[in-house]
């Protein structure tokens, strides 16, 4: 009961509530269940007053479940992507994630957003939309608003990607299979997205665009470690560095034990489904605890610099695929 007394479970309850209420309208709409769940916590929480004790219970869901979520999500990696990859694809793949990483401040300066909420976007727009949000925002202390409309705009792209990435592909460039599931692959965000858009324009497409596109996932690892050696402060005593976070840990671990192969799928697939319902919950969490001047602040300025950026990184991985 220890628990109930520091975490209501009022609160614990709205997120699960916000999370199921996002799955569910996520289908009978366009938008996937993350993004919405975000909107509708957002809706929720600054239309309606949220009973202040209830915030313990909202503020462990945010915090905890989004950290199981992650660590659960290292189960979804393989390394030995690396090597289906190849070393060229590899580092096409590292200099699009690089230099959108690199760009996100200037981008972010013209469209007067702060390097916080840049760096948010393009850590979503490099890797893998809300789970490397999710997975990096506390390290480089993000809030819940910038974070929210990270995912949010970051999705909102993605989906208008699926249907016009392979059409570019396709009809604009006239790209093989190959070209053109690396492409897709390369530059959108999520991993459903990236299956729904190239396995709609064949299989190859879609095989080619899946490895490719978990190699970036893959870049979630060494990218926390570089923010947490750049951000994360020094201890008050003796100068050491601060201890990496548990879900870090558990993603890392898990990310290991998923690549050896040896946990069976009728364990691993359940637990990726638990990772993917604890994430939506967590994204409910954070909605609720959004403040609407931040999202006015926000809004079109962070869809702008998402575009941006997400098109810098269609363009890189043009010119590449032109000169490879």
């Amino acid at each position: 009961m220890s628990f109930f007394n520091n975490h209501h479970p009022l609160g614990i309850l709205l997120c699960v509530c916000v999370g199921l209420l996002g799955i569910y309208t996520a289908s009978i709409s366009p938008l996937d269940a993350v993004t919405l769940a975000i909107l509708i916590g957002a809706v929720i929480g600054n239309t309606a007053p949220v009973p202040s004790k209830w915030k313990t219970g909202i503020v462990w869901s945010e915090k905890n479940m989004l950290g199981i979520a992650i660590a659960l999500y290292g189960l979804k990696l393989d390394f030995n992507t690396l090597t289906d990859l190849g070393l060229s694809s590899m580092l096409m793949v590292l200099c699009t994630i690089t230099m959108t990483l690199i760009l996100s401040k200037p981008v972010s300066k013209l469209f007067k957003v702060d390097s916080t909420m840049g760096l948010t976007i393009a850590i979503g727009t490099a890797i893998c939309g809300s789970a490397a949000i999710g997975a990096t925002k506390d390290i480089i202390k993000a809030d819940e608003a910038q974070a929210g409309m990270g995912i949010a705009v970051i999705n909102f792209l993605g989906t208008l990607g699926i249907f016009l990435l392979p059409l570019l592909g396709i009809q604009v460039l006239n790209l093989n299979h190959l070209d053109n599931g690396f492409l897709l692959g390369n530059t959108l965000q999520a991993v459903g997205q990236v299956v729904a858009a190239s396995f709609s324009v064949d299989e190859a497409t879609g095989e080619v665009a899946t490895v490719v596109k978990m190699g970036r996932v893959l870049m979630l690892t060494p990218l926390i470690f570089l923010l947490l050696k750049k951000y994360q402060p020094k201890e008050s005593t003796g100068g050491k560095a601060a201890p990496i976070p548990k879900f870090v840990l558990g993603f890392i671990t898990l990310s290991i034990i998923g690549s050896l192969g040896v946990v069976p799928d009728w364990v691993s697939g359940p637990l990726k489904d638990l990772g993917k319902f604890l994430l939506i919950i967590s994204m409910g969490g954070i909605g609720l605890k959004i403040s609407i001047i931040k999202i006015r602040e926000y809004g079109l300025p962070a869809l702008w610099t998402a575009l941006v950026l997400f098109v810098i990184q269609i363009g890189l991985t043009i010119v590449m695929l032109s000169i490879r």
